[in-house]
């Protein structure tokens, strides 16, 4: 999935770690759900 970011640093500010940002295998679900908590849109 490719998740669309509105503003690229106020997502790096949320994070502890830019490496939250991969992952490996199908993670559709968890990434909807963090979508939401992040307020992030996701394009698939």
């Amino acid at each position: 999935a490719v998740i669309k970011v509105k503003d690229g640093y106020r997502l790096m500010d949320l994070f502890y770690s830019h490496h939250n940002c991969i992952v490996v295998g199908d993670k559709s679900e968890d990434l909807k759900y963090m979508a939401k908590v992040f307020d992030l849109d996701i394009i698939s």
